[in-house]
């Protein structure tokens, strides 16, 4: 039940009423019909009725001390405190309605400011994705791209770095078929000299199987096997030449594989360097997106004013 300050001041006003009434009726009669003694009640009645509260009820009030307060029936007295009454509930009644306007005021006032508080929250989350959307590393990672498929490079591209008046630095590509080649090569050439090898041991051991029969021959057939050793010893001598030469041509193409794979080991670790990095910046973007999914989920989530 609401209790406002005009309550008090009609129970006050109605019993000073009361007092008056009582008073003039000691000195005109008694009586309770007496149009003082109505207005009275009247009184009396919207105090009551008034205490119980409601809106619908305090205009009924207001509506019975009016039409007493107009009563020309009634003593001067009652008719003047009718009025004040009167005057009191429309005092206290404009007292209300400028007190719920400042409820409103303040209301509205508390809205502006969440309307501005949520505002903000948006603005704030906007410029955090568009912020994270300008770190999005597709421009890096094309670079880094471009950069992998530049030292693997091609058929038609076996340099990864030329340089002017110096020496170039071939691609993985390159590499890797100039390995090819030079390992083609010295296969070929271990294989040449395995076969000369055979080709000499044979010879060597011709010519020990001949020497034996040209000692134990005689005369002519001693002489003529024995030329056929030393032929022998001869040819088998020719083919260590051949070798060692076709181990001495083994070494420079052993030296230029060397500095190959050396090549190569090192445009594998520049790749894996730059695939790892382009493995951290997928993990980085991936982690801003799911940020930025978040500051979407809470911009989405945020409270809308209370009406």
């Amino acid at each position: 039940m609401r209790q406002t300050t005009w309550h008090t001041t009609l129970a006050k006003l109605t019993a000073a009423t009361a007092v008056v009434v009582g008073a003039m009726t000691g000195l005109i009669g008694c009586g309770n019909g007496g149009p003082d003694q109505q207005v009275h009640k009247t009184l009396t009645d919207a105090r009551v009725a008034t205490a119980e509260g409601g809106e619908q009820v305090l205009r009924d009030a207001q509506k019975s001390v009016e039409a007493a307060s107009v009563r020309t029936d009634a003593s001067d007295v009652v008719q003047a405190q009718a009025k004040s009454v009167l005057g009191q509930l429309h005092y206290e009644a404009a007292l209300d309605g400028i007190r719920e306007l400042d409820r409103h005021e303040i209301e509205a006032s508390r809205l502006a400011l969440e309307v501005v508080e949520l505002g903000r929250q948006i603005d704030l989350s906007r410029v955090l994705v568009d912020g994270y959307k300008q770190m999005d590393p597709q421009k890096v990672r094309q670079d880094i791209d471009q950069k992998i498929a530049d030292a693997k490079g091609g058929p038609d591209k076996p340099q990864w770095v030329a340089q002017q008046g110096k020496s170039s630095v071939p691609t993985l590509a390159a590499v890797q078929q100039q390995i090819s080649n030079l390992e083609g090569q010295i296969a070929q050439k271990q294989a040449q000299a395995k076969q000369l090898e055979q080709q000499r041991v044979g010879l060597v051991e011709e010519s020990d199987k001949i020497s034996r029969q040209s000692e134990q021959a005689k005369g002519r057939q001693s002489v003529d096997l024995f030329k056929q050793a030393s032929d022998a010893r001869r040819k088998a001598s020719d083919l260590s030449t051949q070798i060692e030469q076709v181990n001495a041509s083994v070494v420079p193409l052993q030296a230029e594989l060397s500095v190959a794979q050396g090549q190569q080991q090192v445009l594998n670790n520049y790749i894996a360097e730059l695939q790892e990095q382009s493995k951290t910046l997928d993990a980085g973007w991936q982690a801003i997106q799911k940020q930025m999914q978040a500051q979407s989920r809470s911009r989405s989530r945020l409270p809308r004013p209370m009406r």
